[in-house]
């Protein structure tokens, strides 16, 4: 399925008729915080409420006009500080739209 995922945000891609190509790459690391137990935690070790998130995107393709982007990421969850109850490791695609932006 993740093979697929990537396959079609290329070929999406590439029937593009104007805009950039492979614009740019990041990575990303944060903290979410819940009211109640992470789904990511296993009770009774720590702090549970307490989620990492981390992964690295990659821009595929990018409108002439810069609204629209599309990309591939992949994201990785786990419980930050108590011992991880379960893991989510995803490869997924994105179409992002940018309403407005001062980069411009």
């Amino acid at each position: 399925m993740k093979y697929f995922i990537i396959f079609f945000a290329v070929i999406i891609s590439f029937n593009a008729n104007a805009g950039t190509w492979f614009n740019d790459a990041e990575a990303f690391v944060g903290y979410d915080t819940t009211n109640y137990s992470s789904a990511f935690c296993e009770e009774g070790t720590g702090d549970v409420k307490g989620t990492s998130n981390m992964g690295a995107r990659l821009n595929t393709w990018e409108s002439e006009s810069k609204r629209w982007r599309i990309g591939v990421q992949y994201t990785h969850l786990s419980c930050i500080f108590g011992r991880d109850y379960t893991v989510y490791n995803a490869i997924g695609v994105q179409a992002t739209y940018t309403f407005w932006s001062r980069k411009r």
